[in-house]
């Protein structure tokens, strides 16, 4: 969690971080080395642009992860 934490010289956008966030906080590093996190990092993020588009425009016009949300990011 501690490197999840960390501010890089790239600062991710808002809405990424929430996601980011969501998944370290919903135990979905837990199996991560923290050597591998920021790898993890960008290729979740990566992934979650290229498969759920839309997860990430309603965090960022909600500026929030909802229950309404939650659920869609799931479905695969």
């Amino acid at each position: 969690m501690t490197e999840v934490l960390k501010q890089t010289s790239s600062c991710r956008c808002r809405w990424k971080a929430v996601l980011v966030l969501y998944v370290a906080t919903s135990g979905g590093l837990d199996n991560v080395a923290v050597a591998d996190v920021r790898r993890f990092e960008k290729e979740f993020v990566q992934f979650a642009e290229t498969n759920y588009p839309g997860v990430l425009k309603d965090i960022a016009t909600k500026k929030a992860l909802d229950d309404g949300i939650k659920p869609r990011s799931r479905r695969r």
